[in-house]
């Protein structure tokens, strides 16, 4: 790919698990058996963890726990997004990988007209329930929506893309919504040094800066800004990126 800027359109579970524990560990087991499938692991999940935030939280966090996280995940999002974006009345914003619409939700209330798109049908039936805005069900590898927008937000959703080329062609796609003025924002959990592969059961991989500089290059785009961020249950941290065009 050239240079080309922006492309033309925890804690552990203890005794007796609850019902919806009981769900989660038999749809492990099943991917286990029959082998690691990304679409079938977060349909089956939204299912077996339906109203709950741990459909799209930490699956060994309690429902307080995750919300607590959420709540900082709000804050900040909602904090950065305000101060790069400034006024988001009446502005285009894409949720890609809405998932139930938590952040939808968010944009939403900030002033934003929001698109959710996700591959689980179950999530994008949550997400519209939960908030304005058109939600529909696509691959983000593969979709086109025929429009751009002011804001493209990808949070918690790239590093679920084990495969590195699947990886890349959805970066590429993500980025080919974006508006020539437009705004690209991806929430990540970068590591100083990532695993040179992923487990095949796995549903997460965690990349270094590095490697989105590198990807980020070959498509015509550099990070502009970085905040990192706590999370006091999970214990971890967030890496907000805004991403823009390089000069030419």
């Amino acid at each position: 790919m050239g240079r080309s800027g922006w492309m033309q359109l925890g804690q552990p579970w203890g005794g007796a698990k609850p019902a919806w524990g009981r769900r989660l560990s038999q749809v492990f087991s099943r991917w286990w058996r029959e082998g690691f499938d990304t679409s079938q692991y977060w349909e089956r999940r939204h299912l077996a963890a339906a109203g709950q935030l741990r459909s799209t939280g930490h699956t060994h966090l309690t429902e307080e726990q995750n919300r607590v996280d959420y709540d900082a995940k709000r804050v900040a999002i909602e904090a950065k997004l305000g101060e790069w974006v400034g006024d988001a009345v009446g502005r285009s914003l894409l949720d890609a990988g809405c998932g139930t619409g938590q952040f939808s939700e968010t944009f939403a209330r900030m002033g934003f007209e929001v698109t959710g798109v996700d591959f689980s049908p179950t999530a994008v039936e949550a997400a519209r329930r939960r908030t304005p805005g058109r939600f529909q069900v696509a691959d983000l590898s593969r979709m086109s929506l025929g429009k751009r927008f002011d804001v493209v937000a990808v949070i918690d959703v790239l590093f679920h893309i084990v495969d590195d080329r699947l990886w890349l062609r959805t970066l590429e796609h993500m980025a080919r919504h974006v508006a020539d003025d437009g705004y690209f924002v991806v929430q990540e959990h970068l590591v100083e040094a990532a695993p040179a592969g992923a487990p095949a059961t796995s549903h997460v991989r965690f990349r270094t800066l590095e490697c989105y500089d590198r990807a980020l290059a070959d498509i015509g785009a550099g990070i502009r800004d970085r905040y990192r961020y706590d999370l006091p249950s999970e214990r971890s941290w967030k890496d907000l990126l805004l991403i823009s065009r390089l000069p030419a």
